[in-house]
């Protein structure tokens, strides 16, 4: 069985060039970003993470969410999404819940909960 990440690496071989995100504020292709995804799965690897610990998403739907969801699965590490309208405690019963080592966030910046928060974006 082939996992997904695997399969977009056979993607960016395809078609380097090809336009992968289209947004308003940005165009991306697969080789930028699949350069992306690789510098953001070394630096988790480098902050210590390892197989299996879980990384909580607390973002817009943005290139930097694809980005971070793509770098965890590259890194061997699970990506838990987490509704960006939920409220505090709802947000942090459920990092509790699932294990999270860590949460990127845009608009939590600055909440003490009892794991990092980085802010990404």
């Amino acid at each position: 069985m082939q996992l997904l990440i695997d399969e977009f690496a056979s993607v960016v071989k395809k078609y380097p060039r090809r336009i992968a995100i289209n947004k308003p504020e940005r165009e991306i292709t697969y080789s930028e970003l699949n350069h992306c995804i690789q510098l953001v799965a070394n630096w988790l690897n480098d902050q210590g993470f390892v197989k299996g610990d879980r990384v909580g998403i607390h973002l817009q739907n943005t290139i930097e969410y694809i980005v971070l969801y793509y770098a965890c699965w590259r890194a061997c590490l699970v990506p838990v999404a987490l509704n960006i309208l939920a409220r505090q405690r709802e947000i942090e019963n459920w990092l509790d819940n699932s294990g999270c080592k860590i949460v990127f966030s845009e608009t939590l910046k600055g909440v003490n909960f009892h794991i990092p928060v980085a802010v990404f974006g």
